[in-house]
């Protein structure tokens, strides 16, 4: 969530922590957070944008 939220790509976030695969990181993030980590990312970086984080 750090690397994504700092605008890391969601491919080089998946690599950062150990995955091999970018599919099974964003099923598994997805799963345990309720969004993707796209979704993830855009939220964050578009509240900082707009001066909500």
């Amino acid at each position: 969530m750090v690397l994504l939220a700092e605008g890391a790509t969601v491919t080089d976030t998946a690599h950062a922590c150990g995955w091999a695969s970018t599919s099974a990181f964003v099923g598994i993030f997805t799963q345990a957070m309720g969004t993707a980590p796209g979704t993830y990312r855009a939220g964050v970086l578009n509240q900082r944008e707009v001066g909500h984080a």
